[in-house]
């Protein structure tokens, strides 16, 4: 039997995730965490082989969500599959969440079946290509076919994996400030990304960037 720790800052969704494991008879879990800083300082006690967890998760002293934290469950927990949870419906997000190393990535209004499933394969497979849930397979197929929003996504997918953090934390309410400590930068270098990103996608002001991220499924 595989150990999980589930990471989610909603209690209903670490609930369903976790009596969906504990239905696929396949895993114990071990812990639950409702932050980034609490799955990390959980996995500095607890012993696991998988971890569930959300992609965007409520702010916290360690400054750890999305991206970033996903690349230092990678880094420094590299023997530990991933697999991510989201309601996260753009294509170009769904390509930086893959490429950071996650075993599997599940779209939340999934069935809970998916989610056991993809998270058995990932742990039976563990060197295999990565797991997608039937709706993110879908999302990526749209971006990946000729339709009418794909110069939309085209141009987010131009956007740095760090440029499209800034994006995202600074549509969210963030203040320059405010991303710059979270991420570890200088405000000179967030503003640098900042304005890249709005330059790639051609929007001139804040409050067209918000609502670009918006309709671009990034908040």
């Amino acid at each position: 039997m595989f150990r999980a720790i589930i990471a989610d800052d909603h209690p209903l969704i670490l609930s369903a995730i976790e009596r969906a494991l504990h239905d696929s008879s396949q895993f114990s879990v071990v812990a639950l965490a409702g932050s980034g800083e609490e799955l990390l300082a959980l996995l500095r006690l607890k012993k696991c082989e998988l971890i569930v967890t959300d992609f965007s998760m409520v702010q916290d002293s360690s400054g750890h969500d999305g991206l970033s934290l996903l690349r230092l469950l990678r880094r420094q927990f590299p023997e530990i599959m991933v697999v991510v949870a989201t309601m996260n419906t753009n294509p170009a997000v769904l390509k930086q969440i893959i490429a950071c190393g996650v075993r599997g990535v599940v779209g939340k209004e999934e069935s809970p079946e998916v989610l056991s499933q993809i998270c058995v394969r990932a742990m039976r497979e563990p060197y295999a290509e990565v797991e997608l849930g039937p709706a993110v397979t879908k999302r990526l197929g749209l971006y990946l076919s000729k339709n009418s929003t794909a110069s939309v996504v085209s141009k987010l997918d131009q956007l740095t994996a760090k440029e499209i953090e800034v994006v995202r934390l600074f549509a969210g309410g963030m203040t320059m400030s405010d991303i710059a400590s979270k991420l570890n930068r200088a405000i000179s270098t967030v503003a640098t990304q900042k304005k890249s990103a709005m330059d790639k996608l051609g929007v001139q002001s804040n409050a067209d960037l918000v609502l670009y991220a918006e309709k671009m499924g990034l908040i």
